[in-house]
């Protein structure tokens, strides 16, 4: 090696080297220093820009790479959000575009393993810190959370966006979190993370989000392994045949000038203010908008599933993992055995009665056993779909399985399920989250302690190793085998028998056998609560609409499920939720 290659060897090295400045921590990133904070022994960076801010005539652009500064950034606090549908959460700006990261001190440059997680939220909310990741850098695990662009801001597709920029904006909010984790790429060494040993993970939007990017165009290796945590990669929102069915709703230019009218086109969407364009936003009768679209550069429905940048995943979903089965739809579900055939036969007509069957011993609870479908459809089976897929085209990719059962004493459904997002609690160990959480649930014991180190050993170790596996004493830790198509194993976590169970034969095999169809799925996941809102009283006499739970909602004729009718129960719960957050 030359003198003057040695010596850029030397300065690239002192350029992202940690030092302490007056009791904070200082580091020198690629782009300039930053200064964060030691928070009960983790140092923790808050508030750290990636990207340029996303306004005036960025709104709807691409992503554009953060430009360097020079003076040191104080990074003590956390960013901004990024706008959502929910104006009552506090902090939402355009410019958003943040992360955080937390790590032990002391580390030795580019030696731990680094977990970037992605919130959830239905692309509509959420941001990263809503999620306290000092237990996994307390673990020796340097972690980072994100913002991305949500809603319209993140997700709106128009030919002009395709024009300019030669993509059509319905991915932006994933261009922010490939550009976030170009970031780790280029920074994570200074703050003792190994840039070739990152870890992808995420919940429902966040996980479905990873589904996406681990088929995506990315323009170099980003991730070495990813943790989907209810993110159903076959379903409707997902990257498969189902997505493709969904895709035909992204009609994006006539349902922007339907909504804005005038002011439909690229420049006069900039001129709008923030308040004016999230409150048009609300609006819109496409549920496109709220999600990524196949822009044919980063994604597209020819390469789907051509390509998994992961080497190892876990995958799982919880054991009752409807979308709103509790928090919205759940008191409108219905109560009878004839009610629930009425629905089923306006929803899915082709499966009714083999849905009835397939379900009729699970639970004599009428509106559990509809939760029970309606999560199944959404993503569960997806997810089984899914993994038989990974087990075909990638026999190499190792796909690691689980049911998740804990419900953590939520007097829900007399506590006998998981639903979407309780295992987040577990995760991150953050037991002062409850007031967030859309479940009662009960008072944290040590039975929610020796599950929550089980949990988070198996999670942790697989970010470090590759091996989903727990160190714990507890007497119920199993190993964890990958998912084969002949024995289909997977794991029980949290059921009321044990931390951990090994399981084969498949999750729910003789339920998913009558979701074959993805267009069932997408029926039953969106359009069965739909018709449960819009049904006339005379067809729903079981079903109690109190004015404090019911939305306004147009009915439409008995028997229809358009996109109308499915976007506008969608905006208006996704509008008024502060939980969505940890979905």
């Amino acid at each position: 090696m030359s003198l003057l290659s040695l010596l850029s060897v030397v300065l690239t090295v002192l350029s992202v080297a940690p030092l302490s400045v007056n009791g904070q921590t200082a580091v020198n990133t690629s782009l300039g220093q930053i200064q964060g904070s030691m928070v009960g022994g983790v140092r923790v960076w808050q508030g750290i820009p990636y990207a340029e801010p996303p306004v005036g005539d960025l709104r709807f652009a691409p992503t554009i790479p953060k430009k360097s500064w020079s003076n040191p950034l104080n990074t003590t606090s956390f960013g901004p959000r990024c706008i959502q549908l929910n104006t009552a959460i506090p902090s939402q700006s355009e410019d958003c575009l943040y992360l955080n990261v937390y790590a032990l001190d002391d580390l030795a440059q580019g030696s731990a393993p680094v977990f970037v997680y992605i919130h959830g939220g239905g692309y509509t909310s959420g941001s990263g810190q809503d999620y306290n990741a000092t237990r996994f850098a307390k673990a020796g695990t340097v972690t980072v959370t994100i913002n991305y662009r949500l809603g319209a801001l993140g997700f709106l597709s128009l030919s002009e966006i395709q024009k300019q920029y030669n993509t059509t904006g319905g991915a932006n909010g994933l261009l922010d979190q490939i550009q976030a984790l170009q970031w780790v790429q280029n920074n994570i060494a200074a703050f003792g993370g190994d840039p070739d040993l990152v870890t992808v993970g995420g919940e429902s939007a966040g996980g479905l989000s990873i589904c996406l990017l681990n088929q995506a165009n990315l323009p170099n290796t980003l991730f070495k392994r990813a943790v989907i945590f209810s993110g159903a990669c076959n379903g409707p929102w997902g990257v498969g045949a189902a997505a493709t069915m969904a895709a035909t709703l992204y009609k994006a230019d006539s349902t922007v000038a339907k909504v804005f009218g005038n002011e439909s086109s690229l420049t006069a969407l900039r001129a709008l203010s923030t308040s004016e364009l999230l409150t048009k936003s609300q609006n819109f009768e496409s549920f496109g908008t709220i999600a990524p679209t196949f822009d044919g550069v980063l994604m597209s429905h020819s390469s789907a599933f051509t390509r998994s940048h992961a080497e190892k995943v876990i995958i799982g979903t919880t054991s009752m993992d409807g979308l709103f089965a509790y928090a919205v739809a759940q008191p409108f579900f219905p109560k009878t055995p004839s009610s629930l055939e009425m629905l089923l036969q306006l929803t899915v007509p082709n499966v009714a009665t083999a849905a009835i069957t397939a379900y009729s011993d699970l639970d004599n609870s009428t509106a559990a056993v509809y939760g029970l479908m309606n999560g199944d459809a959404c993503l569960t089976c997806p997810t089984n779909n899914w993994a038989a897929m990974m087990a075909d085209k990638f026999p190499n990719v190792p796909v690691y399985m689980y049911m998740y059962y804990k419900n953590a004493g939520a007097a829900v459904y007399d506590g006998k399920y998981a639903l979407h997002a309780m295992e987040l609690r577990y995760l991150f160990g953050q037991k002062s989250r409850l007031s967030e959480m859309p479940y009662p649930f009960g008072p944290w014991n040590i039975t929610d302690t020796e599950f929550s180190q089980v949990f988070f050993e198996y999670i942790n170790s697989f970010i470090v190793t590759g091996t989903p596996e727990s160190t714990s004493q507890n007497t119920s830790v199993v190993p964890w085998e990958a998912w084969t198509k002949a024995d289909q194993q997977y794991i029980k976590l949290g059921t009321d028998a044990a931390s951990a169970i090994q399981a084969s034969g498949g999750i729910r095999t003789a339920q998913c056998d009558v979701w074959k169809d993805p267009n069932d799925e997408l029926q039953l996941c969106w359009g069965g609560q739909v018709q449960i809102l819009t049904l006339p009283p005379t067809m729903s006499p079981d079903v109690s609409l109190s004015p404090t739970a019911s939305p306004t909602v147009e009915p439409e004729p008995s028997g229809s499920c358009s996109s109308t009718s499915i976007s506008k129960v969608l905006l208006v719960v996704l509008a008024n939720l502060a939980l969505l957050p940890l979905l």
